[in-house]
């Protein structure tokens, strides 16, 4: 077996460099400018900027759904699952139109007409296809 020595000044030096503060933004002299925070990088952690804008155009979205009768407001909800409706999933048109009494045809055509709306609202442009 071979022992590792370390010299009383390199045992003294590598004690007092362990005690030292350490700091994410810490370069790690590795020759890439790379800091100690960039090793913990979270791969599947949501980018903040973009959450905040998703969060913004939800709310936008429900102010604008806010405006539309109750029952527009439901079938849009149970098309999408949101609400009161999220533990139930989406809904189908023939499921909403059972629900409301009306047509799947009628139900789909007062989806896409509020979500014609909502995009006006938002000033979202359809693509065109």
């Amino acid at each position: 077996t071979s022992s590792y020595r370390l010299s009383m000044d390199s045992a003294v030096e590598h004690s007092r460099i362990s005690a030292l503060p350490l700091e994410l933004r810490d370069s790690m002299d590795d020759g890439e400018g790379g800091t100690l925070g960039s090793c913990f990088v979270d791969e599947s952690a949501k980018d903040p900027q973009e959450t905040a804008e998703k969060n913004e155009m939800v709310e936008a979205t429900m102010r604008e759904l806010a405006t539309m009768k109750k029952r527009t407001q439901g079938i849009v909800r149970r098309r999408l699952g949101i609400g009161k409706h999220e533990k139930n999933g989406t809904s189908t048109f023939v499921e909403i139109g059972k629900h409301y009494g009306i047509s799947a045809e009628r139900a789909r055509r007062i989806y896409t007409s509020s979500i014609e709306k909502i995009r006006d609202g938002l000033g979202i442009q359809e693509d065109s296809k």
